[in-house]
């Protein structure tokens, strides 16, 4: 391990529990075709998250600082506040897994943009990617 002073219990618990609550923000038809859900639409995925680590965290009995832990590295994975988060992550679990998150949009964008050109050509601007344009080599 590089980062000795990493919890990674509480890291691997934060990365099984920062988006799992997005099962509830999208409501996906027979085809897999999703739309935000109502709650999804008036509350995301992440209070909603926050608001389950809490009561399933409560019932099992957990400490109550490792609920409060996990509860901000989910406050805190989005990282700014026009994507969601309103406090940026004050531990260094809750900074590892935002760019843990932050990777996996990227490479997925990256994939999802690259897949429908041919070698030698660049993609349009990916608003994601800071409106970069991607080039997919002749590899």
């Amino acid at each position: 391990m590089v980062y000795t002073n990493i919890n990674t219990d509480l890291l691997f618990a934060g990365i099984l529990l920062h988006d799992i609550e997005k099962l509830e923000e999208l409501d996906a038809d027979s085809l897999g075709i999703a739309e935000y859900s109502t709650q999804g639409q008036l509350l995301g995925h992440i209070n909603l998250a926050i608001n389950k680590i809490g009561k399933v965290g409560e019932k099992l009995g957990a400490d109550k600082e490792v609920i409060m832990l996990l509860q901000h590295m989910v406050l805190s994975h989005h990282y700014e506040p026009e994507f969601g988060s309103p406090k940026k992550p004050m531990i260094p679990e809750g900074e590892l897994l935002h760019y843990i998150d932050l990777i996996d949009a990227r490479m997925y964008d990256m994939e999802d943009h690259l897949k429908n050109i041919k070698e030698g050509e660049f993609t349009e601007p990916i608003w994601s990617l800071d409106n970069r344009r991607l080039y997919k080599p002749f590899l």
